[in-house]
């Protein structure tokens, strides 16, 4: 979300939704790891949530969650009709994980 607000020139929003990442996950260990986990919620009802940290947060579409993958999360059952969509994603950054997509190529996209 932050990134979006930056593209915009919305600074003030952009450093919120960093700092809020941050109290999301604040032991963010991506560095270390060599991943980041990445939750986009696209569609559907917003206050089923999602629980990080035991704390749940209220969707809105278009939010973006950044996040070290060794932060706990989930997603509530969906009480409602209406479908929930969203897309969730690990993006490496360490070249040691990068064996990952030769081992199974069908199951990654690599970007340079």
């Amino acid at each position: 979300m932050g990134n979006a607000y930056y593209k915009q020139n919305s600074i003030g929003e952009c450093i919120y939704y960093y700092e809020k990442s941050l109290q999301l996950d604040p032991n963010n260990e991506y560095d270390k790891i060599g991943f980041t986990s990445v939750n986009i919620f696209l569609q559907g009802p917003t206050d089923v949530g999602t629980i990080y940290n035991s704390k749940k947060e209220i969707n809105k579409v278009g939010q973006i969650a950044i996040f070290g993958s060794r932060l706990v999360h989930s997603v509530p059952p969906n009480p409602y009709n209406n479908v929930r969509i969203s897309m969730a994603m690990d993006v490496y950054t360490d070249p040691r994980q990068f064996q990952l997509y030769k081992d199974y190529p069908q199951r990654f996209y690599h970007v340079q």
